[in-house]
């Protein structure tokens, strides 16, 4: 009986996003395949009671006074305070695998946090496998970065860069970030999509045509949505009305939200034609998802997007830009349509044939996209090659050893010096003009 340790930033109750459905699913359906699953999560901002899952899931959260303590030693880390504390949780989930190295057969745990790094350090630890969901580092290349985070992000990238090759195992959700990585590592990556059960809801009236989930921000494709819109001119249907259910996000230290730029740039759409609605509870996004006639993915790039997958899977009309990860289970004019990311023009098109198309024409591209769905992600399956693919890691012999500086570094003796040492090598005129700025953004805001 295999005997697998999945160690996670994110578990139910808390539910952060993709990758807390992800081993919600995976992890049932690992136990009930006749595996023995351990989920440990550790996350610097959360903690919950430990549960056992209905299909026997033992599940463990690391106690945030754990995190906190790791990360008072981490004094080293004092200047990025983002990365200190991802460390802490990874130290604090490497202690927790130290400790039941016998426990367990192999490990497997997601790219992002970088709990990967002090767990793939350890001395003796079981085989461990990394799934790349979308790692800190991925993300910080297509988000504007926040001031001051500059060293946090080249830290996060070195991180991936050095322990990511180190792991028994790789395996991506989507043949595009499986590329992705391959070339970022010169590493192999595995392929095996996500398991996945549709929500099931019955649809309400509603004013919105169209539906697109996702937060509020510039790779996610709101821009080239307005531009696509705007470029239909005359030929916009009428009752064309697309909600955008998602949290905004600000763009820039000047500016407040991409949703007030996106207004501004684009009266005419933004607001009116597309509706940003603000983050919706899952059971109303789903009604919402199941009530409307096509939902949209016209991200600038994704590593999977569920939300292609709940569209189809719902039986909605899924229009998905290529650089989203799912894109590569539409086929076009079949069960959806697939548009280039870089083309407002192909994006229009796509979305006015949506619209436009019958009921009975949506039905059967619907009946198609559930159909696909059932097949692709069935969690059953899903988790019989995973299980394969452990089983086989877990059999093997490990090859890759660590450096004993990379390892002191990610699992070494804690920092002794005051958090604020590191300002002894800053000017005193530096100092104080920083003081002066952030005093009088402090007063302005």
């Amino acid at each position: 009986m295999l005997r697998v340790l999945i160690v996670t930033p994110e578990f139910p109750p808390h539910r952060g996003g993709g990758i807390s459905k992800y081993y919600e699913l995976l992890a049932g359906a690992l136990a009930e395949a006749g595996a023995t699953v351990t989920v440990l999560v550790a996350s610097p901002f959360s903690a919950y009671d430990d549960v056992t899952t209905p299909q026997g899931v033992d599940v463990r959260f690391v106690p945030l006074e754990q995190v906190e303590s790791s990360a008072a030693g981490l004094t080293q880390f004092a200047s990025t305070p983002m990365f200190r504390r991802w460390m802490a949780a990874g130290r604090a989930a490497a202690e927790f695998v130290r400790q039941r190295a016998n426990h367990f057969d192999v490990i497997e745990t997601a790219d992002f946090g970088l709990l990967f790094a002090p767990i793939i350090a350890l001395a003796d630890r079981p085989p461990v496998s990394v799934t790349l969901h979308g790692s800190i580092g991925q993300i910080a290349e297509h988000e504007p970065a926040a001031p001051g985070s500059a060293l946090e992000s080249t830290l996060s990238r070195l991180t991936e860069a050095v322990m990511l090759p180190l792991a028994d195992r790789r395996q991506a959700l989507s043949p595009l970030n499986a590329q992705e990585w391959k070339q970022r590592l010169a590493s192999d990556v595995d392929v095996i999509p996500p398991p996945f059960v549709a929500r099931r809801s019955s649809p309400q009236a509603t004013r919105y045509s169209g539906l697109v989930a996702g937060r509020i921000q510039a790779w996610k494709g709101p821009e080239l949505l307005c531009r696509a819109i705007a470029a239909m001119g005359s030929n916009v249907p009428e009752d064309l009305c697309i909600a955008w259910a998602g949290r905004d996000m600000p763009i820039s230290p000047g500016r407040t939200s991409l949703s007030e730029s996106l207004g501004e740039h684009y009266p005419d759409v933004w607001g009116r034609r597309i509706v940003p609605i603000g983050p919706q509870a899952p059971d109303a996004l789903a009604t919402l998802l199941a009530s409307v006639s096509y939902v949209i993915a016209p991200s600038a790039w994704d590593t999977f997007n569920y939300t292609i997958v709940e569209a189809m899977a719902a039986g909605r009309v899924a229009i998905a830009s290529t650089y989203a990860g799912a894109s590569f289970l539409v086929e076009s004019g079949v069960n959806g349509y697939r548009c280039d990311p870089t083309s407002a023009d192909d994006l229009a098109s796509a979305v006015l044939t949506a619209h436009q198309a019958t009921p009975v024409q949506r039905e059967t591209m619907g009946d198609a996209a559930r159909a696909t769905i059932r097949k692709a992600l069935n969690p059953v399956t899903v988790a019989g090659s995973v299980a394969g693919a452990l089983s086989m890691m877990s059999a093997g012999n490990r090859t890759t050893s660590v450096n004993p500086l990379i390892r002191d570094f990610f699992t070494g003796a804690l920092g002794g010096e005051a958090p604020t040492a590191f300002l002894e090598n800053v000017g005193i005129r530096d100092l104080a003009a920083h003081l002066g700025h952030r005093l009088a953004r402090k007063v302005r805001h």
